[in-house]
């Protein structure tokens, strides 16, 4: 049999990503809303590919009871959505940070706004078009105004967009909550763990304004993996949580799950950590010339080239069947 490559956004490509992205979204929720209460009133959202991510539904509003069929799909470009459903609310601030901070950026996550007093009383303190950025958690934070992600058009979308910088991790507003970022499901539920438990936030920079800064060269360029930015030394990837008994394993790693080959992380199969390494060995960012989706690319057509063409068929027939049992089709 031949080597097979398909592209983000081909039949078989979602065919065989989606529901497995769909089942560790869920699984992953699950976990988050039972470790950090804030986080249980959320929403989350993760790639599915550069172009496309899933994300709560408007009706999904417990992590804990989440169900794969309450996440919907979302065009990142413009936020159109694909196919059924309806969206969160916050849906414009996970897109503001995968635009801004794009292939370093896989998923998203969102707590409630009582997640931290302090930060709260910081957004209700900015004025309009205000913003501060903090140091909270280990993590950088972007703190806006109480109602700045309210009723976020294309134009403000685009403002915000500018002031997310590349070594920004995540959003408050004390009307959202709090949104965190990162490279994995499991990078970014391990980063809302942490959260509980920071330290109170520090101011990291003050600036009031009413006008966004113009964006720098390269927005998105740095690699949050080997976390290389502007000419700095890799440092070691964030640590999940791990059980070993198909819990979180460590960010940044490779997993197989059957026929699907992604990086949220949760160990079903062998875990291949990422190391330490230059960033343009990594494949995983701007700066190398990859991206996140065409390592997953390379990795399933790999494993697809030594299927014979029964084995790959029954792998087609067996996504579709789960796909159409979960839209009570089947």
């Amino acid at each position: 049999m031949s080597r097979v490559g398909f592209e983000p956004g081909d039949r078989i490509y979602m065919l065989q990503l989606e529901p497995a992205l769909r089942r560790d979204m869920v699984k992953c929720a699950g976990q988050l809303a039972a470790r950090q209460p804030a986080f249980k009133k959320g929403s989350l959202s993760a790639k599915l590919d550069e172009g496309l991510i899933l994300c709560t539904s408007a009706s999904a509003t417990d992590l804990e009871k989440l169900r794969v069929s309450d996440l919907v799909k979302v065009r990142i470009k413009d936020g159109t959505l694909i196919g059924g459903g309806k969206p969160t609310p916050v849906l414009p601030a996970h897109l503001a940070l995968y635009r801004a901070l794009g292939p370093a950026v896989t998923a998203v996550f969102q707590a409630a706004p009582e997640v931290d007093e302090q930060l709260d009383r910081l957004s209700r303190s900015l004025g309009a078009g205000s913003w501060q950025t903090v140091e909270y958690g280990g993590y950088k934070v972007l703190v806006v105004a109480a109602d700045a992600l309210d009723s976020i058009t294309p134009e403000k979308l685009e403002e915000l967009k500018v002031q997310i910088k590349p070594d920004i991790s995540g959003l408050y507003s004390s009307r959202a909550g709090l949104f965190l970022s990162s490279e994995s499901l499991a990078a970014a539920s391990a980063a809302a763990v942490a959260s509980a438990t920071s330290a109170a936030p520090t101011s990291s920079a003050a600036p009031a304004v009413s006008a966004a800064a113009p964006a720098p060269a390269g927005l998105g360029a740095t690699c949050q993996t080997c976390r290389i930015g502007q000419g700095g030394q890799p440092s070691q990837p964030r640590q999940a949580d791990q059980d070993g008994q198909g819990g979180i394993a460590p960010a940044g790693s490779l997993y197989t799950i059957g026929g699907y080959v992604g990086n949220s992380i949760f160990a079903g199969g062998k875990s291949r950590p990422v190391r330490d390494r230059d960033c343009n060995e990594c494949g995983r960012c701007t700066k190398s010339g990859g991206s996140l989706p065409s390592a997953q690319i390379e990795a399933v057509s790999q494993i697809i080239s030594r299927l014979s063409e029964e084995e790959l068929a029954l792998i087609v027939a067996e996504a579709v069947c789960e796909v159409l049992a979960e839209k009570n089709l089947l």
